[in-house]
């Protein structure tokens, strides 16, 4: 099974918690309204941060799609 991330940019606030929680995944550069995905497929090592990532999205512009 194959997990992507995906960050909803219509309703991203650029809160900047997921990049807290999983700084390797979710990237913020500097100057930029929205995260950036720097690793799109999620290993399971990393599902349970990407998982409190979404959770803890105010948004909830964060989704795991699994295929």
């Amino acid at each position: 099974m194959t997990r992507k991330v995906v960050v909803d940019n219509t309703l991203c606030r650029n809160y900047g918690i997921c990049a807290g929680i999983q700084p390797e995944i979710f990237v913020i550069p500097p100057g930029s309204p929205f995260p950036v995905i720097g690793r799109e497929i999620v290993e399971d090592d990393d599902l349970e941060e990407v998982r409190e990532a979404a959770r803890s999205c105010p948004a909830q512009a964060i989704t795991i799609v699994e295929s």
